[in-house]
């Protein structure tokens, strides 16, 4: 009889135990489903900042240099400077870009997110005051180094600010959303 007992009781506990694997197979496999989907917010961000800087290096000898008259030296520190924005993208985004980071360890991308956070804040305290000094040599070289009318300097500058204003609500909310996309994935593998 108590034979009898201890092997139904072997065989409760073999079902049970099945059924817990397969519960946290299944919970594993949907929250990796949830964090690809997540990563593909990253890939994406990575994307149209390498398109738009591409783009800003290629049109700025046309525009600075053949349509303003800027000088040479302004065309090549823009162009260094946006190098250096698209090479600090790739070192921040490509870690937590990669489609196949949600296949690894669960703490290795949980802490690839928290060094993705902590660089892209550091990026961004430098990055930003950069770019308030490049629209400042700008405003020096259309002023100083060009035959344009001041008056449509002004209208420039105006046009110029307002598009600041916007690129820098828009890097703010990518921010803000790469930001909190992160703090979902590492609350997602430590909850």
């Amino acid at each position: 009889m108590e034979d009898m007992n201890f092997d139904e009781m072997r065989n409760q506990i073999a079902i049970l135990k099945n059924k817990i694997d397969n519960e946290s197979i299944i919970s594993d496999k949907l929250m990796r489903n949830v964090l690809k989907t997540k990563a593909g917010a990253f890939r994406r961000n990575q994307r149209i900042k390498m398109i738009c800087g591409a783009y800003t290096i290629l049109s700025a000898p046309y525009i600075f240099h053949s349509m303003l008259g800027l000088p040479w030296a302004f065309v090549i520190a823009t162009g260094i400077f946006i190098a250096i924005c698209i090479a600090c993208t790739l070192y921040i985004y490509t870690p937590v870009a990669d489609s196949n980071m949600m296949n690894g360890d669960l703490l290795e991308v949980a802490r690839k997110m928290e060094t993705f956070k902590k660089h892209q804040m550091t990026w961004n305290i430098i990055g930003f005051p950069l770019a308030f000094a490049w629209f400042g040599y700008l405003i020096y070289n259309l002023y100083h180094t060009t035959s344009i009318d001041p008056e449509l300097i002004k209208a420039m500058i105006y046009g110029s600010s307002a598009g600041l204003f916007i690129g820098l609500c828009l890097a703010f909310k990518m921010l803000y959303k790469a930001n909190k996309a992160a703090n979902e994935i590492i609350e997602q593998i430590e909850g």
